[in-house]
């Protein structure tokens, strides 16, 4: 198989078959960075440890430490659970930042030749990539 062109080259006999669109390819896309203001509507840390309990003796556990911050947009609400955000934004509660971030697709894509470039089978949203949230 050529890589990239979606073509499976088969000699039988002297006689060459071309099959296309065997395989389309996936692929992950990003768009362009997004600016959207956001409230900060929550702080949340949860330590590994709760001392305590009504009976229960655990030997050992291992639960790490979750540090995250709650966000309001225009699109709804979204939980970003990075320990180094929450220590920014920790004493913020209630005030709006500037969240920039990516859209994250995943897509099936096959070759197309008549125009001789990839065509998209499907195209779907996955995530979204948070690059940065900044104070106003």
């Amino acid at each position: 198989m050529m890589k990239g062109m979606g073509l499976l080259v088969i000699m039988l006999g002297g006689v060459m078959l071309i099959i296309t669109n065997v395989i389309p390819q996936q692929r992950r896309e990003f768009s362009s960075t997004i600016h959207e203001d956001a409230v900060i509507t929550e702080v949340v840390a949860t330590p590994s440890r709760h001392d305590g309990g009504a009976g229960l003796q655990v030997n050992s556990i291992i639960v790490l430490d979750k540090f995250a911050v709650v966000l309001k947009c225009q699109h709804g609400q979204f939980i970003i659970d990075q320990k180094e955000l929450f220590e920014k934004l920790m004493d913020h509660t209630g005030e709006t930042v500037v969240v920039s971030y990516r859209e994250v697709y995943s897509g099936k894509y096959t070759w197309n030749y008549q125009s001789g470039g990839y065509r998209a089978i499907t195209r779907n949203l996955v995530d979204i990539e948070i690059l940065d949230v900044s104070l106003n």
